[in-house]
């Protein structure tokens, strides 16, 4: 007896569950790879406030006070997502600005550093600039200072970085 060929419509259906079978297989893989368990992802979003202060007079004013961390969002060209921290994962930080353009850093309930700080407005782009500068080897930090009443951005981003810190005040 000859062997009976299968019909068309039955090996268009084995074709069509064979194709259905690799796109969901496909699809698990990726799901699979795309899941990281021990980093959790969290998107951030820059404050805005009403009333940003744009003048050096003013910010020099209102920044002297307690400010306490928030969180600092980090982005590194070739990473494929932000590092975030927080005080959940790193501990407690407080900036303590004073007037005499000194600045205590707080970690962990510690003192840590006592800085000198000044703020200057950009001529190119009116942005406020904030400049840290440690007292024992003197290296600079610099940042663009975004201030409101209760809320302050210090944005380190440079060239293919991105760093900014986010800090309120009670």
């Amino acid at each position: 007896m000859k062997p009976v060929a299968p019909k068309r419509s039955e090996l268009e259906e084995d074709m069509k569950t064979s194709l259905a079978h690799t796109f969901i297989t496909v699809f698990l893989i990726f799901v699979l790879f795309q899941c990281d368990d021990k980093e959790t992802k969290i998107d951030y979003i820059e404050p805005s406030c009403l009333n940003q202060i744009s003048d050096t007079v003013q910010a020099k004013a209102l920044i002297v006070g307690e400010w306490d961390w928030i969180l600092t969002h980090t982005l590194i060209r070739g990473q494929a997502s932000p590092q975030i921290e927080n005080p959940e994962t790193n501990g407690s930080k407080k900036l303590i600005f004073g007037a005499g353009n000194t600045v205590e850093i707080i970690e962990k309930d510690n003192p840590n550093d006592v800085q000198q700080y000044s703020i200057t407005k950009s001529s190119l782009d009116s942005a406020l600039y904030i400049y840290f500068v440690k007292t024992i080897d003197n290296t600079v930090n610099r940042g663009i200072l975004k201030l409101c009443a209760d809320t302050m951005v210090i944005d380190y981003s440079y060239n293919d970085s991105d760093g900014k810190e986010l800090y309120v005040r009670e």
